[in-house]
């Protein structure tokens, strides 16, 4: 899946910037860079010989018959059954682990092994922080992404900084790779990727209030 949204996000970021960054380059230039791009997808294949990266590869092609049989099915089940029981605050922040054995066990070990964390962001945040815990925690996440892009959209980012103007779409696309992430992982419950993620949604919120480049070199 991490495979997957990495290409998905190339895409966007390509269908973003690509033509911008076309149209500022001149023939010679383009030459020199289509010349280097070659050389690093070259280097990209000799790196991937010689750490076997055909192994991913192999998994893609049986990849249909994995995902019907993937525990990770089961364990959401279990997850979706023990819904019923949050209430409005959940069983309590970090508390998945202690939680999720019984309502498995309950299920007969439809999930067997021992589950650290649910592969399904959105299910753990429900039973841990409950209704309104991860109704607020909803409105933080995706409210910044929909701000963050109703203040790129707005004409007021015409007159933004070249960086914001450059840094705002890639933080759009990142929270956006997050959350489809999200859905068959955890990436929400690592603590580095937490950083990012506080830091990118505060430039979402925070971009509602930017001022524009010539405001700034007034101050």
């Amino acid at each position: 899946m991490a495979q997957l949204i990495a290409l998905l996000l190339l895409i966007a970021l390509g269908v973003q910037l690509g033509p911008a960054l076309l149209r500022k380059v001149s023939h010679t230039t383009k030459t020199v860079g289509l010349a280097g791009a070659i050389a690093i997808l070259l280097a990209l294949f000799a790196l991937g010989q010689a750490t076997h990266l055909e192994q991913p590869f192999n998994r893609w092609q049986s990849v249909s018959e994995r995902i019907s049989s993937d525990e990770r099915w089961r364990a959401s089940l279990v997850a979706v059954g023990a819904l019923h029981d949050i209430g409005f605050f959940g069983f309590g922040p970090g508390t998945f682990r202690a939680v999720f054995p019984s309502y498995n066990n309950v299920a007969n070990k439809l999930a067997p092994g021992t589950w650290r964390f649910l592969h399904e962001d959105y299910l753990q945040t429900a039973l841990e922080w409950g209704w309104t815990g991860s109704g607020l925690w909803a409105v933080l996440f995706f409210g910044g992404i929909a701000i963050g892009i109703r203040s790129y959209k707005k004409s007021a980012a015409r007159h933004w900084t070249r960086r914001r103007r450059l840094l705002q779409p890639l933080v759009i696309v990142a929270l956006a790779g997050v959350a489809l992430h999200a859905l068959v992982d955890f990436p929400l419950q690592i603590a580095s990727i937490q950083l990012y993620v506080a830091t990118y949604l505060g430039l979402c919120w925070g971009s509602s209030v930017w001022r524009g480049e010539r405001s700034e070199q007034r101050r």
